[in-house]
């Protein structure tokens, strides 16, 4: 079974994913993508992010070290966990409120980057797909998605890669060369000033099939 491998981008809430059957090429987990500001009423790519290597290559921890001053303008603080086990990643972030008022945005958009696998580039949109109730369904057929569970497919060594997470929203994908995305996004509840909420996320890359990743979704997210 091949393993994965993470590791830090300095100062930016990035991990880079190896695989070790795909030596020449990694995947990019940015969680999250974008704070929140609400005076100006714009989403940046947040920056000034410490690691900590708990154990290399499969267990890190990150928080925000931006400046008190900036994150109370934001009147927002995340900090989070990943850890590598055999072909999955499980990540959690935790956001807090750090205003004065209450609120349900600030980190938002989990964003897994796939372009230098060439085979899970997808411009058409006929090898991503999110879940139904029922069933799986291209995103080219633009159907909402009931679960939090976005996955592409390589059908020419069957190989399959997928992101979800415990909060229902809608997942998304692009269909650029490059970078060619998964995003989960949050939905967080309201939070009063001082208040945290986590959320939980799993990646899959494994030589499989989507129901494959459904079953294991199913297990790891039981009731979503």
């Amino acid at each position: 079974m091949p393993l994965l491998g993470i590791s830090p981008v300095p100062f930016q809430p990035h991990v880079v994913i190896a695989n070790s059957h795909y030596l020449s090429a990694s995947l990019i987990l940015r969680i999250p993508e974008y704070i929140h500001h609400p005076t100006e009423q714009v989403s940046f790519h947040p920056r000034n992010v410490s690691w900590e290597i708990v154990k290399p290559q499969t267990h890190l921890r990150f928080r925000w070290d931006e400046h008190e001053a900036f994150k109370k303008e934001c009147a927002t603080d995340f900090n989070g966990e990943i850890q590598a086990h055999g072909d999955e990643v499980a990540f959690e972030v935790t956001m807090r409120n750090v205003g004065d008022q209450p609120h349900n945005w600030g980190v938002s958009e989990f964003c897994l980057q796939t372009g230098a696998f060439f085979g899970f580039r997808d411009p058409e949109g006929e090898m991503t797909f999110i879940r139904t109730s029922d069933r799986w369904v291209k995103v080219s057929q633009r159907e909402p998605a009931v679960h939090n569970l976005i996955a592409k497919v390589n059908d020419v060594e069957e190989w399959v890669l997928a992101m979800a997470l415990d909060q229902r929203n809608n997942p998304k994908g692009n269909r650029l060369i490059w970078p060619s995305c998964l995003h989960t996004n949050p939905r967080w509840r309201q939070l009063v000033p001082g208040e945290s909420q986590t959320a939980h996320g799993k990646i899959y890359f494994f030589r499989g099939t989507l129901d494959d990743v459904y079953e294991r979704y199913r297990v790891d997210f039981p009731g979503q």
